[in-house]
């Protein structure tokens, strides 16, 4: 509906931004948070890898660029993880800064090593990448809370200082 109350993909992408940093600070200064398991197959660093390089895949699917390899990416260290989806993020930016509402609407063909090939529009792609990332760091601080520690920030977007 034309001039309905709307939010960005800037907005949504500086909220997710916000709290990628302070993870970050979290797991540079408790970095054995990594090896808790957050699953029964994953530890929270698999985790984390897993949600950044899909974030990652997803910008390099809508600027056209080729898929990275997993094993092309570096997961040692917690700056290693993290340089991951900022690197992620940068891109999503640099699509977003050069599209319209019209050309993020329109429904492409997209190639995916376990599907093929799959169609969604750009919009689609982003708003999954931002609510797939949303929804594993809530994953990561069930996981932290479950083995006695806390992350000693809001994760609402209530409380964001980027979100106004």
């Amino acid at each position: 509906m034309p001039g309905a109350p709307s939010i960005s993909f800037e907005e949504l992408l500086a909220y997710q931004e916000e709290q990628t940093e302070q993870w970050r600070e979290l797991f540079e200064k408790k970095p054995f948070l990594l090896k808790i398991d957050a699953s029964p197959t994953w530890t929270i660093g698999d985790l984390l890898f897993h949600t950044f390089t899909t974030e990652y895949w997803i910008a390099q699917r809508l600027l056209g660029e080729t898929m990275t390899a997993d094993g092309e990416f570096a997961r040692r260290t917690v700056s290693d993880l993290f340089s991951i989806g900022e690197a992620a993020h940068l891109k999503m930016r640099e699509y977003i800064a050069h599209r319209t509402q019209d050309e993020v609407a329109v429904v492409q063909k997209y190639p995916s090593p376990t599907l093929g090939e799959f169609e969604a529009s750009p919009k689609k792609m982003l708003t999954h990448a931002i609510i797939h990332g949303v929804r594993h760091w809530a994953q990561v601080a069930r996981a932290i809370r479950e083995n006695g520690q806390r992350a000693e920030f809001s994760h609402d977007p209530l409380f964001s200082k980027r979100l106004k």
